[in-house]
């Protein structure tokens, strides 16, 4: 009878510990899903009418479309054959034999059955590739914004020919010796800079974790040593103010998607300034504040948005405005103003900016201190980026533009008193 209870006693406590590890495995299986829907929420979607209306052109691709939203769409139809054709290419490669071994020994090909000095299959390589993809498609579409009215397999296909079709370019780019002398994306300057900003275009845009998969599983060629985010810097560095070697230090900077690495090249990185008021004050242009007998000089700084003021002195980097800037900011703002980002410093920075370049004077006075460089039908970029765009009390800049603005009166009460003494 004892040996029954006994018996019987410990059957209790097994299941008991039973319960106690499903309960774990329970939990840790929700508290990943809930990790998982974090790390890929929303982060691609449409601009606001509001701010495309009058700018259809600067949001939307007129070359290549990139990911489902402008999937399909008469304009950009021609390049569809195009991507096929890069698709065919980067499968078709023999890869580096470092890179392979790496595969070989992550287990990223083990189900191949090759040497690493044998040229894998491009089929195989193929089904590799989609096997991924099905396997992260619920997070890639969750990446969106919208309910995306697609069958599994087309959302499989265009994330596939599309990733291919991204990693190809970047190589090709990046590797010269890759390219072709046909090759129509490389034969116009002009041609390229509008892929190029196709490419960096909220509404079309692919999620860099999707990207990544596919570049680990598709074969690098040996002339390549880079990782996918050294050659996504490489095809960006031109739209992305500083110089290379700069920018090499931030290599460990990423992003969810192309527009989200550029905006985190392009953040400030000194310190803000706080503020102690809740709505953000507005301040005078550059020619004003110079007659209040404010100066303003350029500044060396490895962002554009580092300005700074110091005892009458308000310091701003010089950018260079080019024909891309305007599609840049208004797409990096767009970005900004869905994710609801605290003190939104690319929309701060473009309010001020404007703000200092209200009229031609001002533009003029700005050009003479080699802060804006550019061609003169594009320094006035910032007004035109502005027009739409409403800064609330979340101004990065707002506790500079009250220290500008409280110096500002502190001069004029000295002055005041100066008058006043001399008159009595």
């Amino acid at each position: 009878m004892e040996g029954n209870e006994r018996s019987w006693g410990k059957g209790q406590v097994n299941n008991g510990l039973m319960e106690i590890v499903e309960e774990n495995v329970n939990l840790v299986s929700s508290i990943k899903e809930k990790l998982k829907s974090i790390s890929h929420s929303p982060c691609i979607c449409r601009v606001p009418e509001e701010l495309r209306r009058k700018h259809v052109g600067a949001y939307t691709p007129e070359t290549v479309s990139i990911g489902p939203l402008h999937h399909g769409q008469r304009p950009l139809l021609d390049m569809e054959n195009q991507k096929w054709y890069y698709l065919n290419s980067l499968l078709s490669r023999k890869p580096n034999e470092e890179g392979l071994e790496k595969c070989v020994e992550n287990q990223k090909w083990d189900h191949l059955n090759y040497l690493p000095s044998q040229k894998p299959n491009p089929e195989e390589i193929l089904e590799r590739c989609v096997e991924s993809l099905r396997e992260f498609e619920k997070q890639a579409r969750n990446c969106y914004a919208e309910q995306l009215d697609l069958e599994s397999d087309e959302f499989v296909r265009i994330m596939l020919v599309d990733c291919c079709f991204i990693i190809e370019l970047v190589l090709r780019y990046v590797v010269k010796g890759l390219r072709r002398k046909d090759d129509p994306i490389f034969t116009s300057n002009e041609g390229f800079w509008v892929l190029r900003c196709d490419l960096i275009k909220l509404e079309n845009q692919i999620p860099l974790f999707v990207l990544q998969h596919v570049f680990n599983l598709v074969p690098i060629p040996n002339q390549c040593t880079y990782t996918l985010i050294e050659l996504t810097l490489l095809f960006f560095k031109k739209m992305i103010p500083g110089n290379l070697e700069l920018l090499q230090e931030r290599y460990s900077l990423e992003g969810k998607h192309f527009l989200d690495i550029i905006r985190n090249y392009y953040l400030p990185t000194k310190p803000i300034v706080k503020s102690r008021k809740l709505v953000p004050e507005n301040i005078y242009s550059a020619t004003k504040l110079q007659k209040m007998g404010f100066q303003v000089k350029p500044v060396a700084s490895n962002s554009i948005l580092d300005i700074q003021f110091d005892k009458g002195v308000i310091k701003i980097p010089h950018i260079q405005i080019q024909s891309h800037t305007e599609i840049v900011f208004r797409n990096l703002i767009a970005l900004e103003e869905f994710n609801e980002v605290c003190s939104n410093p690319i929309k701060s920075y473009a309010l001020l900016m404007r703000s200092l370049a209200e009229t031609i004077k001002d533009v003029k006075l700005l050009q003479r201190k080699r802060i804006l460089l550019g061609k003169k039908e594009d320094v006035n970029v910032f007004k035109k980026v502005c027009e739409e765009v409403v800064m609330k009390e979340d101004s990065y800049y707002k506790g500079i533009c009250e220290q500008i603005n409280g110096y500002g009166k502190i001069k004029w009460r000295i002055w005041y008193r100066k008058v006043t003494c001399r008159e009595s």
